[in-house]
């Protein structure tokens, strides 16, 4: 490492060594040129031409030197403080998590996430500062890149805000319950890992589901570790011959004879509405969303019981009937009937 330092630093002292002598020999030319005009000596006009020409290409010359010079000291610039930016911002990380109170994954993906925000942020400065050195424009190349970007990875870079958005939310953290809509389809499980792009659910069937960080802010997130009970309802339809009391027991006593119903005296069966064909009812009940069992799983298994519980008693589920009144001195309907009779025939 030490030899290769040596070898740039030779090598720079050459560049710019070379650069100053070429910059000499052009002013010397110039000079010259200038104290044979005043002399008053005859000058051919095809070699003044070509003192000319080759005082242009010299001076062509010294600034492509100049500008491979202040390349290389962009290029060692840029380089430097990349290795600066990477030391400030793990030192940042590290200092966040002797400083936090919990010691746990979620404070060092925090620490993570707000290092390489610090670590990206100085590398666009790091490359700013070295097209300052080059004496680039980079106004409109800063304009065309961001405006490259952002159509080619808008969807990455919502990603990447939406996981700050989510990594500081409170509302719900690594091992928390949720339930999450994405893709016309419901997710339960535990947050098994968040990251600056995605969130990794793992659902109670053991499945792991991949939700950008975009889906999380924009639908709708329930948690469930927050709370110690959650209500969930059914419905289920009786006949009207039905004693009130008798389906209203029987209801009730099949709810909470499943075990992971909670608050059995806050179990309440009430009539909702009355349709032409019977009464529907709804049920209301609580369970422990802790518990490890999906809302619809939960419901199935209580209309199931309910179920049970109706065949068990003898009480009828009823279900839509029409009616049909046959006007027997239409005759329309008297020679349709005589045609059916004729074709049986």
């Amino acid at each position: 490492m030490a030899r290769l330092k040596r070898y740039v630093r030779g090598l720079v002292a050459s560049i710019i060594a070379s650069g100053s002598g070429l910059i000499a020999y052009a002013q010397t030319a110039n000079s010259a040129n200038s104290a044979n005009s005043r002399t008053g000596g005859i000058v051919d006009s095809t070699s003044s031409a070509s003192s000319e020409a080759a005082l242009f290409g010299i001076w062509q010359l010294t600034d492509l030197w100049i500008f491979f010079v202040r390349l290389i000291i962009a290029i060692w610039v840029v380089i430097l403080l990349l290795l600066v930016s990477r030391f400030f911002s793990r030192f940042v990380s590290k200092r966040i998590r002797a400083n936090s109170i919990w010691d746990d994954e979620y404070t060092r993906k925090v620490s993570g996430l707000i290092g390489e925000i610090i670590f990206y942020t100085l590398t666009i400065f790091s490359f700013l500062i070295g097209f300052m050195i080059i004496q680039v424009d980079f106004g409109w190349i800063l304009w065309g890149i961001s405006f490259g970007i952002w159509f080619a990875f808008k969807d990455i870079l919502g990603n990447l805000i939406a996981g700050i958005l989510v990594l500081t939310n409170k509302e719900f953290r690594l091992w928390d319950i949720i339930e999450v809509d994405y893709t016309d389809k419901t997710y339960f499980g535990r947050i098994e890992e968040i990251t600056i792009r995605y969130t990794v659910i793992r659902t109670l069937d053991l499945r792991k589901v991949i939700v950008p960080n975009l889906a999380m802010v924009m639908n709708p997130v329930r948690t469930f570790d927050g709370e110690e009970l959650v209500r969930l309802e059914t419905k289920v339809t009786i006949h009207y011959e039905t004693p009130v009391q008798w389906w209203l027991d029987t209801i009730k006593s099949a709810v909470n004879s499943l075990e992971f119903v909670k608050e059995k005296d806050s179990t309440k069966v009430m009539m909702e509405a009355m349709w032409d064909h019977g009464l529907e009812i709804k049920i209301y009940f609580y369970i422990d969303p802790t518990a490890g069992k999906l809302m619809a799983v939960a419901k199935a298994e209580v209309n199931d019981a309910i179920y049970a519980s109706f065949v068990q008693e003898g009480i009828v589920i009823p279900y839509p009937h029409s009616t049909i009144t046959v006007d027997h001195n239409d005759k329309n309907l008297i020679g349709t009937m005589l045609y059916v009779d004729k074709e049986k025939n």
